[in-house]
């Protein structure tokens, strides 16, 4: 969604999955887990490039991406918005970014969480048939 309003002209069709622009689009208790793990990282950053690499991606849940409500209605391309049926976005935070999008439609992938809706037949078929 970044890219699409940095450098438009690359885009021709996103297929965003999972996807938040808000933190508190994050269920609350993910949140926590997210600073805990955080925590965990920190005796290991000085060390390790991997946990600084986990750590930035880490940090990275916990900051607003930069896009406003605004922004995403700049955003014109195709975009196919795919959630988990128990994912750990809000779904009314994806139905937001769906609202927001001119070109977009929502796709709720039944049997999927946050961490599987990647490796769902559903999901792959959504994003082939899409891009087409």
């Amino acid at each position: 969604m970044v890219l699409s309003k940095m450098c438009p002209q690359l885009i021709n069709k996103m297929t965003i999955i999972s996807a938040n622009y808000k933190v508190s689009g994050i269920k609350p208790w993910f949140r926590i887990i997210i600073k805990m793990l955080l925590l965990t990282l920190v005796p290991f950053v000085k060390f390790s490039e991997l946990a600084r690499l986990q750590k930035w991606k880490l940090e990275m849940m916990l900051m607003d991406i930069g896009l406003s409500n605004e922004d995403l209605q700049q955003v014109f391309h195709p975009t196919l918005i795919l959630a988990a049926e128990k994912d750990l976005i809000y779904e009314r935070h994806t139905k937001e970014i769906h609202n927001h999008l001119n070109n977009s439609i929502l796709k709720i992938i039944k049997n999927s969480n946050h961490f599987n809706i990647i490796n769902k037949n559903k999901t792959l078929q959504a994003i082939e048939k899409f891009l087409g």
